[in-house]
């Protein structure tokens, strides 16, 4: 795997691991518990990252097909990534697209870390199969920056599970109060 796939992926790796073993001793109720009937539990907002990703991959494994017609990345893009960590580390809102906007919440957390797991598996095994001389490619369509490349994607990820993190400390923090 190129060395730039190899740091996005283990970085991305590294902190879903911290996540889920930051939770593994708090109680099962308390991570299914929805504060109000439209704010996600901390199991849904797990399940949503574990979705977005497997929605991710099944995007990426049908594109692989036809990288050869694929644009390569730019400026445009660059920028585009750097707008959206800033609003998503600055607390911005988005959301979810519709497909991954229904996490189950009925899951326990060793049922998503599996799930998770088996999704990272198969990234993993992507991202192994894929073309060095592609990674300028703007294989991935984000939602709201449009086409990014793969390395730019897992950084993305990462940025998406730090949003994340953040309404999860906020759901704990209120279950404690």
């Amino acid at each position: 795997m190129n060395i730039e796939l190899t740091a996005g992926y283990t970085k991305l790796d590294d902190y879903t691991s911290s996540i889920l073993n930051s939770l593994s001793t708090i109680n099962q109720e308390i991570l299914q518990d929805k504060p109000v009937e439209n704010v996600w539990s901390v199991i849904q907002i797990l399940d949503h990252l574990v979705q977005a990703e497997a929605m991710s991959l099944g995007y990426l494994e049908k594109k692989i097909n036809g990288i050869e017609k694929v644009g390569t990345v730019g400026v445009r893009s660059r920028l585009g990534m750097l707008l959206l960590q800033l609003l998503m580390n600055g607390g911005r809102k988005f959301k979810a697209p519709k497909a991954v906007s229904q996490p189950d919440g009925q899951l326990t957390l060793e049922q998503v870390g599996i799930k998770w797991k088996e999704e990272r598996q198969r990234l993993f095994t992507f991202l192994e199969n894929y073309p060095e001389e592609h990674l300028d490619k703007a294989i991935y369509k984000h939602p709201v920056i449009g086409r990014i490349s793969l390395v730019q994607m897992l950084g993305f990820f990462v940025v998406h599970i730090k949003h994340h993190e953040a309404q999860i400390k906020q759901r704990l923090k209120n279950a404690n109060a």
